[in-house]
């Protein structure tokens, strides 16, 4: 699928092992980490002719929309993983309409953040497959499989 979404031949390609195969390991389940209160919703403006709005208020931005929690197993498309917040929400913001997205922040041994671009969680193994594909042909290349 990578070498097709690249539009060309690009060298040897390994075959997938069978799945039968695939190896299991069991990793230690993190102590769920707490979550920080929702902002307050910011207020809403009383409509009023255009001009008298435009000369006495500044403008104000929506809040941010808030995504519901994913549950933390099953199997999830890694698209990317990023240094700058910023880029990890452009990247779920353009993924989005695959499946369901989120940023999962990965605090490494040398205290820099990682900012994990995930798709799911995805019931089967079939739809991450399907899924995975969508997320290459958006050119996320090195996108993978996983499964928690």
């Amino acid at each position: 699928i990578a070498v097709e979404a690249r539009g060309g031949d690009i060298g040897p390609v390994v075959a997938a092992r069978p799945r039968e195969n695939v190896q299991v390991a069991s990793l230690a389940t993190p102590a769920p980490a707490a979550r920080p209160a929702a902002p307050p919703a910011a207020p809403v403006p009383t409509p009023r002719p255009a001009a008298a709005a435009a000369a006495t208020e500044p403008t104000v931005e929506p809040a941010p929309a808030t995504r519901p929690v994913l549950p933390d197993t099953g199997y999830f498309v890694q698209a990317g993983a990023f240094s700058v917040y910023d880029n990890a929400s452009r990247l779920r913001d353009r993924l989005a309409p695959l499946a369901a997205t989120s940023i999962s922040p990965l605090t490494r041994s040398d205290g820099s953040t990682l900012y994990l671009v995930q798709l799911g969680p995805i019931e089967t193994a079939e739809l991450a497959d399907e899924v995975l594909a969508g997320v290459i042909g958006q050119g996320q290349s090195d996108a993978r499989i996983v499964s928690r």
